[in-house]
């Protein structure tokens, strides 16, 4: 057991103590690795032994700090959103509204025997030809205006 110990405290340690390590490949072809190059054996090529380090971690709070703006500014962009939905639903709600109002009121101009409009006094006077036909355009505009 202590040798095992030893050898093992050993194998982890002269990584650590090493400098660079070089690969280089023999005559007969075969690749070995060493910590010094090997003397006339040809070009010898220095690997890194240690990984470079990575970035630093941005500090904890200050990344928080980011996520809470980002999530803020995506609830508010979600909920201007809705908002503007809401807005198209309720005008085109408001617009169907009306088209069917005056597409009925356009009916009822065409269909009616006789159209009236009330005097100064308050009595019914009937409209004549001309007067007819300004009240149809009039109401033609309205479907035009809201039914488009």
């Amino acid at each position: 057991m202590p040798r095992a110990i030893a050898l093992l405290l050993l194998v982890l340690a002269v990584p650590a103590g090493a400098g660079d390590i070089y690969r280089w490949t023999d005559a007969q072809g075969q690749v070995h690795f060493g910590d010094r190059p090997p003397a006339g054996a040809g070009e010898a090529l220095p690997l890194t032994s240690r990984p470079t380090p990575p970035a630093p971690e941005p500090d904890a709070g200050a990344r928080r700090a980011r996520q809470d703006r980002l999530l803020r500014a995506f609830e508010t962009e979600r909920r201007e959103r809705a908002e503007q939905a809401a807005a198209a639903r309720a005008e085109t709600e408001r617009r169907e509204r009306n088209c069917r109002i005056a597409r009925e009121r356009l009916e009822g101009v065409r269909s009616a025997a006789y159209l009236f409009r009330r005097d100064e006094s308050g009595e019914r006077a009937i409209l004549d030809a001309t007067e007819r036909a300004a009240a149809e355009a009039e109401t033609e505009a309205l479907v035009a205006r809201w039914c488009d």
